[in-house]
């Protein structure tokens, strides 16, 4: 299974590739974006989703956000930069009344998303991108632990079969 850091490293990869990708990420956020209080009828819910898209797919590229991924994230939605920047900011705002941003119980990717005054649009988008990494780095690891547990598992040894028969004949 390929994460989405592993495209990180990849310069050229398809439009599919990358909407697949995307969509990975878009389904990974939900849930954090929910418990947090953020919901789709909030506009920047979406820009949000795909700022952070923006940052994960990037192969090592520096972004300045209002140069770069507010920009972008216009163009798909046909609104002005200042539109976009302005309905993140109000997503945040929400969120933050919501209580959703001082801390989520019983969830180690908590501490990316806790703060202890309402974020900047910059710094919570790239507390979102540090989350999703990770997450994911997180889950990449679990894998390799339990193809390794199961290879362990799976193992036998020459000796194994030596004891199952008998080297004695009378």
């Amino acid at each position: 299974m390929m994460y989405f850091t592993d495209y990180r490293e990849m310069n050229n990869f398809s439009l599919d590739e990358r909407n697949s990708v995307a969509a990975k990420i878009n389904f990974q956020l939900t849930p954090y974006l929910y418990r947090i209080g953020l919901s789709p009828h909030i506009a920047g819910y979406f820009y949000l989703h795909d700022a952070v898209a923006e940052y994960l797919l990037a192969p090592g590229a520096s972004f300045s956000v209002t140069k770069d991924i507010y920009p972008r994230i216009a163009e798909k939605y046909n609104k002005t930069t200042n539109a976009v920047e302005r309905s993140i900011r109000h997503a945040i705002t929400c969120a933050w009344k919501a209580g959703g941003l001082r801390g989520l119980k019983n969830d180690e990717n908590s501490v990316f998303l806790t703060f202890r005054e309402k974020p900047s649009n910059k710094r919570f988008i790239l507390s979102l991108v540090e989350m999703m990494r990770f997450s994911d780095e997180q889950r990449a690891r679990q894998e390799a632990d339990k193809k390794m547990s199961s290879r362990v598992t799976n193992w036998s040894s020459p000796l194994d079969s030596r004891r199952n028969h008998s080297t004695f004949t009378l």
